[in-house]
């Protein structure tokens, strides 16, 4: 059973995940244990807790989430951006669907975390959805599918 000091320290670490904007995911990346861990350490329903340890390698994972680029030029044209970063002015996230096909002289680099992006589309409760919706709720489906399958197989797919 948790006692009131371990349900201080996980709220308290759950409460500074959340001010840094890092997912359960990401957190559990980065102390090398699985996402499912962190979801029970934070779930009541379930006596996982974080040991002295886990607790020392969020602390060095937070706090090195905490160094701030030095961001000089802001774009929101991907285009724009391309174009900069081939100039070597810097350097950018953005979807690797950007670079396909590459026209521009770049490479993409993989983070060390994981990273996710929630997609959502919103529609009238009773109306049809338009053609366009559905071609690209089906695109995007499939390429979710592939990105899994990919994942499973070990290799990367575009």
């Amino acid at each position: 059973m948790k006692t009131a000091f371990d349900n201080y320290v996980i709220e308290a670490v759950r409460k500074e995940r959340m001010a840094q904007k890092v997912s359960q995911a990401m957190l559990a990346y980065g102390i090398g244990v699985s996402h499912g861990y962190i979801g029970q350490v934070e779930s009541p329903k379930y006596r996982t807790k974080y040991n002295l340890n886990h607790i020392n390698e969020i602390a060095k994972f937070l706090d090195e989430l905490q160094q701030k680029p030095k961001i000089r030029y802001e774009s929101s044209d991907d285009y724009a951006i391309l174009s900069m970063v081939e100039a070597g002015l810097g350097i950018s996230v953005i979807h690797d669907l950007m670079l396909i096909p590459n026209r521009y002289h770049v490479v993409a680099k993989p983070f060390d975390v994981p990273i996710i992006r929630d997609i959502a589309i919103a529609v009238k409760k009773d109306a049809a959805q338009s053609t366009i919706t559905q071609l690209f709720v089906d695109h995007t489906k499939n390429w979710a599918r592939q990105q899994f399958l990919s994942s499973i197989q070990g290799g990367a797919s575009d």
